[in-house]
């Protein structure tokens, strides 16, 4: 299975370091400011970390397109459910105040 990776490195080096991954094995390089993205089969990628000189990183990207966020509205929501709620004794015969009625 081939994932993405990105190698990072000092800038200046990153055609070099681009040479050095294509000779341990990696595949579809393409270089960016400060490293270079590449494809590897795991233990491709973990020859290019063990013989690497000029990468000081090799990292696995992570995509957040599997999470769901909040929207705006939901958040809003959110903070207003909590500011007008009333005050209320708990179990402990304290008071909970509202978040906009706090005692200073």
């Amino acid at each position: 299975m081939m994932n993405a990776y990105f190698a990072s490195t000092a800038r200046g080096l990153e055609e070099l370091l681009k040479n050095e991954l294509a000779t341990l094995g990696a595949e579809d390089l393409s270089i960016t400011q400060g490293g270079v993205h590449f494809r590897a089969q795991p233990r491709t990628m973990y020859t290019c970390l063990m013989w690497s000189r000029l990468a000081s990183r090799i990292l696995l990207p992570v995509s957040y397109t599997h999470l769901t966020l909040p929207t705006n509205r939901e958040v809003v929501l959110s903070v207003v459910a909590v500011s007008i709620k009333k005050k209320k004794e708990n179990s402990m015969g304290g008071v909970v105040y509202r978040a906009d009625e706090r005692p200073r």
